[in-house]
């Protein structure tokens, strides 16, 4: 059964609203990133996102394939595989900080420190350290 829902508030659409940032980088954010996560748990299950909190008052998403029952009930989840919010913080770090030293070796390092340390300016030391400490989080077990 597939499943479609709307989701109108988003940590991530509104980070990108307040700084200004390009939003063709959150549409190809959520375009791309969010199925490919989903693949990486499960590769039966499809998932889309047709529209987005970057261009439009409503981000629409799609679960296709995924065997969800006609009530769209998917049963209590495991509260220890709920994440927070910096949880996936941490995660989006890790992973671009990851691929930047894999292209750019030292420099991409040099630049992994600077987006930290802009961070920090930003949102303050104490966030910054949360991010830090995702940094030896295994994102490939929950």
């Amino acid at each position: 059964t597939d499943y479609g829902y709307a989701v109108y508030e988003c940590p991530w659409a509104d980070v990108y609203h307040e700084e200004g940032i390009a939003q063709d980088g959150g549409v190809d954010y959520c375009f791309d990133l969010d199925p490919s996560l989903v693949r990486g748990f499960n590769p039966e299950l499809k998932y889309k996102t047709t529209q987005t909190l970057q261009t439009c008052d409503t981000c629409i998403q799609f679960q296709v394939n995924g065997k969800i029952n006609k009530n769209h009930d998917l049963g209590p989840g495991k509260l220890e595989n709920t994440k927070g919010f910096d949880y996936h913080c941490g995660h989006v770090y890790q992973a671009y900080f990851d691929y930047m030293i894999a292209i750019y070796g030292v420099e991409g390092l040099f630049l992994g420190a600077k987006v930290l340390e802009c961070f920090s300016k930003k949102y303050g030391k104490e966030m910054a350290d949360v991010i830090v400490k995702h940094l030896k989080t295994d994102f490939n077990y929950i």
